[in-house]
């Protein structure tokens, strides 16, 4: 299916698992940007592991802090922000 995202940035918060992971693999598949997110250390590494491919995003990201270390790009880059709550 093409969303018509090729070439967009996603942040898809708890993408380390369920839903938010299979989030992140649709939006990757359809050539998006993502930055996978895990709040402890190594879930988001895992995450863009299994997915093969996007950035990982790890801690608290209602910190500005934690997205602006992403290659130096800040938050209004991001064109999409989806939530996972559990």
């Amino acid at each position: 299916m093409d969303l018509g995202l090729a070439g967009k940035t996603a942040l898809v918060s708890g993408s380390y698992r369920g839903t938010g992971l299979v989030i992140a693999r649709h939006l990757a598949a359809e050539g998006v940007r993502v930055f996978v997110h895990g709040l402890a250390p190594g879930q988001a590494e895992r995450a863009v592991a299994e997915i093969g491919s996007g950035e990982p995003v790890t801690g608290d990201i209602t910190c500005s802090a934690v997205i602006a270390r992403s290659e130096g790009e800040p938050l209004t880059l991001m064109e999409a922000v989806t939530t996972d709550a559990a």
